[in-house]
């Protein structure tokens, strides 16, 4: 808040442009304090009964933090639905295949 007074001062803005960036400054609060809501819940429902444990296996992985391992299990939904891992692979799009043409 400090550094946006002393920008404030520094550059000459017209009046419909200072109440523009105090409406984007009031919106990025207001984006700041959903996204924390939202964080605080995920955390809440990653460590609950329905995903708790699945969400503590995919984050034992390098790179896949709470946010990420939610995403894959709304994404992928039921895992008893994949037959196997291979059919699990197939309906995420992930494995390695060649689409040649011709010969």
């Amino acid at each position: 808040m400090q550094a946006r007074i002393l920008w404030d001062q520094q550059v000459k803005i017209n009046a419909l442009e200072k109440i523009q960036i105090q409406t984007e400054i009031a919106m990025l609060a207001q984006i700041e304090k959903n996204k924390n809501e939202i964080d605080n819940e995920l955390g809440r429902q990653s460590v609950g009964n329905v995903r708790g444990r699945q969400t503590n296996r995919l984050m034992q992985l390098s790179g896949i933090g709470v946010v990420l391992a939610m995403t894959l299990l709304s994404a992928v939904g039921e895992i008893s639905r994949f037959e196997s891992a291979h059919k699990l692979v197939g309906y995420s799009g992930l494995g390695a295949g060649v689409h040649d043409s011709g010969k």
